[in-house]
């Protein structure tokens, strides 16, 4: 009797332990119009059969939904427009909404494995936040206030992995031009020189796991050609992930070579 009891104990607290155990957390880093929403929908297209890897696109449209009731304009749109007043703000909701977004994937998904997200929360800190500090376009207290913020959350979310989608900021700039979203119009080729040697000095200091793309020419992506560079890109970000997953949190069905 009591080997049984005991035996459904185990089998509770492994079900549990299963339960709350953290998912590897990957990121796609990369300039403003490097990609990487593309390679994030790819990549889920190209994975798709592994239903215990999760995919998270940044979360833009939630911004898009914080709007100024006079003039129309959504926070995006007033950021790029004027940063000195919106800087502060937009990086508190940049950062509420990525986490939220995380935690609820967490709390309403079972079996999750991986947790491959556009964009991190230590992206929103180490270039976004970083840079406009640096700038003076966010105050000291704020910034102490904004540091506060994230340190709470550091450790339950740390990055496992980063892939890192190398672009020229005159490539980002073409392709910001050519997709012509809302309120990007205002961003300019010195910004994104600096976005990008924001990027390089943090990628070269972290301790996380980068492995870089270099995606300065357009791709097809086409999976059937084994000579496609947008296939080859897909393949290594595949095999990375599998260098970072341990056995027991392989996805089902998954072969990492």
């Amino acid at each position: 009797m009591y080997k049984k009891i005991e035996y459904h104990v185990i089998i509770i607290l492994l079900y549990y332990n299963n339960k709350m155990s953290k998912p590897i957390f990957i990121s796609i880093e990369g300039n403003i119009g490097s990609g990487k929403t593309t390679i994030l929908e790819k990549l889920e297209e190209f994975m798709r059969d592994n239903n215990r890897i999760v995919f998270l696109k940044e979360p833009v449209d939630i911004w898009e939904t914080i709007k100024d009731e006079n003039t129309g304009e959504n926070i995006l749109q007033k950021f790029y427009k004027n940063q000195d007043k919106y800087a502060f703000p937009f990086q508190v909701m940049a950062y509420a909404s990525r986490l939220s977004m995380i935690r609820n994937t967490i709390t309403n998904s079972e079996n999750i494995d991986v947790i491959i997200c556009e964009r991190s929360l230590a992206a929103d800190k180490h270039i976004f936040a970083k840079m406009l500090y640096d700038d003076c376009k966010i105050d000291d207290i704020s910034y102490q206030i904004y540091n506060k913020f994230y340190n709470m959350f550091e450790d339950e979310f740390k990055l496992d992995g980063i892939v890192y989608i190398d672009v020229d900021a005159e490539i980002c700039i073409e392709r910001i031009d050519k997709r012509s979203r809302a309120g990007e119009n205002n961003i300019s080729l010195e910004y994104l020189q600096k976005c990008k040697s924001y990027h390089h000095e943090w990628l070269t200091n972290t301790n996380t796991n980068v492995l870089n793309i270099n995606a300065n020419v357009d791709v097809t992506y086409n999976i059937s050609d084994p000579t496609d560079l947008g296939s080859e890109w897909l393949y290594k970000i595949r095999n990375f992930i599998g260098i970072l997953t341990p056995n027991k949190k392989k996805p089902c069905g998954l072969s990492w070579s």
